[in-house]
């Protein structure tokens, strides 16, 4: 009758550790999604700031050849 209960024990302890061991990683995990979800966000905001800056630096050339289309035509 003991050696069952010590058994149990036994099994309960092994049960117990196997969940902490898998709620550790599942931390760890949800460490790793929220970083790469930070990362990503970073990026997206890179991405913005990047697209932005080309729309400006084609509005300015664009500006820029009507200016000197202009130029072009008040000569002739």
């Amino acid at each position: 009758m003991e050696a069952k209960r010590l058994r149990v024990a036994v099994g309960i302890y092994a049960v117990h550790d196997k969940a902490v061991a898998m709620m550790a990683g599942a931390h760890d995990d949800r460490l790793k999604m929220e970083r790469v979800k930070r990362d990503a966000e970073r990026n997206i905001m890179s991405n913005d700031a990047s697209i932005a800056s080309l729309k400006f630096l084609i509005a300015l050339e664009s500006r820029k050849r009507k200016v000197a289309e202009e130029n072009n035509e008040d000569s002739k």
